[in-house]
């Protein structure tokens, strides 16, 4: 492909969410020492990883739990939603709704608005 087609090629804008089953510092309660072990940071360098190499932060605030244990109803954070770096300020609303919760499940929904207007003005060249 020429350089010429390139520069017609939209930005490609991601959002991956998902329950990843990861812990790490980044997004999971300091309350959860526990799951700070050897083999959970391992597992969760391998999404750290991807979430570099493509350019992913987090749009979900520091520290909410995306799920309460039916049993210990201890909090943590398996669920998470990952955005373009430039995307978060697309983001008018991204929050857990403890209220909203399903009945029979421990995962708290995601609630998320985004404001996806596209800009029909291109930039001047």
């Amino acid at each position: 492909m020429c350089e010429n087609e390139a520069a017609n090629i939209p930005p490609t804008q991601l959002i991956c969410l998902s329950d990843f089953n990861r812990h790490d510092l980044l997004w999971e309660l300091l309350t959860n020492i526990q799951l700070f072990t050897g083999p959970h940071l391992t597992a969760a360098s391998i999404l750290l990883n991807l979430l570099t190499k493509y350019g992913l932060s987090m749009a979900l605030e520091v520290g909410k739990p995306t799920l309460e244990s039916t049993n210990t109803k201890s909090r943590t954070r398996l669920d998470n939603m990952f955005c373009s770096a430039d995307m978060p300020m697309a983001f008018i609303y991204c929050d857990i709704e403890e209220e909203n919760r399903p009945v029979n499940t421990d995962h708290f929904p995601i609630i998320s608005i985004l404001d996806l207007t596209i800009d029909q003005n291109p930039p001047p060249q």
